[in-house]
């Protein structure tokens, strides 16, 4: 939509999209709920239906865990998600976030300490457990 607004020059040329974590609208609604953070919004949205106590928030992808879609949330307690085989990469991730913006994203441990091998290789994320447990 963005790209035909520039078009018809109904936006400025430098304008630039900027996402937004999925969920971020609970916020204003739901304000005193801790965040959970989790990676695909497939997963945010099941995890709302069994945990609704809290706020569940989705970065949109692997790589899209970011100084800029943290920043709106970073005084606020994040316990984030990673998909199996994602966890080093965000913890990485969220040690450099937390230094550069001052957030509080802690990674929770638990896909790593029940998963199988076989859920390892697949990938399995935390939705995965609740719809298959």
């Amino acid at each position: 939509m963005h790209s035909e607004l520039k078009k018809q020059n109904l936006l400025p040329d430098d304008w630039q999209l900027t996402q937004c974590l999925f969920g971020e609208h609970l916020l204003i609604k739901y304000p005193q709920k801790p965040i959970m953070l989790v990676e695909s919004e497939k997963t945010s949205i099941i995890m709302s239906l069994y945990e609704p106590s809290f706020n569940w928030m989705a970065t949109g992808g692997l790589n899209n865990l970011t100084e800029n879609k943290i920043y709106p949330i970073r005084k606020q307690q994040i316990t984030a998600f990673p998909d199996l085989k994602c966890f080093e990469l965000w913890q990485s991730k969220a040690e450099r976030i937390n230094k550069a913006i001052g957030s509080k994203i802690e990674l929770s441990h638990i896909l790593e300490e029940i998963a199988t091998k076989e859920d390892k290789e697949l990938g399995l994320d935390l939705a995965d457990y609740f719809l298959n447990g």
